[in-house]
């Protein structure tokens, strides 16, 4: 890829400079680890002193006003590290625009385009990778702030406590999981991309809420338990499908592939286009600049 160890230097020095563009979530994912183990300690002291308290509400008080507040503190933190982080996609592909255009101004010999393409291909992946982090602590604080404001609503349940670890495990990996997907389908068919994920997500979220709906009387408790399991079923059909009947089918008979996945994606000849006498839209040859005898013919498409 690179001509000499000069140009690779400064590859790696425009790397590093796109990457300081962005706030990194390393200090919001301390104070995340800091709250959730904290929170986790003090509902297991909370455990094992219970049963020398007279009054089960008031040993709650001041611990959930603790983990109240310090939870507006966590999602103010997460809110300010996410404007300033690599999570918006337009301020991304800004930044990476920025940096090419500079690393191409300063190299004293022209690249490949190919080259180029790759470079901006890799400082984006980059930046992805890090917004995964921010989007999914982001996410957590925000969620963590109303599970603990329930909590506060009514000091005798140990609501909070015991939902602080369960929510960072699932927003926190469940939102890593799926822009791993995401971002993956977009460069290559894997048997982790060709899993339906959102109806995955889809059902564990409806699995919640039909339990939720049982538990309060709305519907039936066996009419729920029956659409979960007809539902697990689909799931499970749905993903036998995707990961291998459908990749099966689509190699047999390669009409029914997706036409984007036939086509495959390269970076075009940076032609100059003109207007005919004929008024057709040309393309000019660039090998008649070379040549001023020559007549300035231009190719049709």
């Amino acid at each position: 890829m690179w001509e000499n160890y000069a140009d690779f230097l400064d590859y790696r020095a425009t790397q590093r400079r796109l990457s300081a563009r962005f706030s990194k979530p390393n200090r919001l994912l301390l104070h995340t680890l800091a709250f959730v183990v904290a929170m986790s300690a003090a509902w297991g002291y909370l455990i094992a002193t219970l049963i020398w308290r007279e009054s089960q509400a008031a040993a709650f008080t001041l611990p959930v006003t603790i983990g109240f507040v310090w939870s507006i503190g966590l999602a103010l933190h997460a809110l300010l590290h996410y404007r300033r982080s690599a999570a918006n996609a337009q301020q991304r592909e800004e930044a990476v625009e920025a940096e090419m255009r500079q690393f191409i101004a300063n190299q004293a010999q022209p690249l490949e385009q190919a080259a180029l393409f790759e470079m901006h291909q890799r400082f984006e992946a980059d930046l992805e990778r890090q917004s995964r982090w921010s989007v999914g602590l982001t996410a957590f604080a925000l969620v963590n702030v109303f599970s603990w404001f329930a909590s506060a609503l009514n000091m005798g349940t140990s609501w909070g406590f015991q939902m602080t670890p369960i929510l960072a495990l699932i927003i926190i990996g469940g939102v890593q999981l799926f822009m791993a997907w995401t971002q993956g389908r977009q460069r290559r068919s894997t048997l982790f991309t060709r899993l339906p994920l959102r109806h995955i997500f889809l059902y564990g979220i409806g699995t919640v809420l039909l339990g939720i709906a049982s538990a309060f009387r709305m519907i039936n408790h066996w009419d729920a338990n029956n659409a979960v399991m007809v539902w697990g079923v689909v799931v499970l059909l749905h993903i036998i499908w995707s990961v291998l009947v459908q990749p099966f089918v689509q190699r047999v008979i390669p009409q029914l592939a997706p036409a984007a996945a036939a086509t495959a994606e390269k970076p075009k000849h940076g032609a100059r286009l003109a207007l005919a006498d004929d008024g057709e839209l040309v393309e000019l040859d660039d090998l008649d600049d070379d040549d001023d005898s020559a007549p300035r013919a231009a190719r049709q498409r």
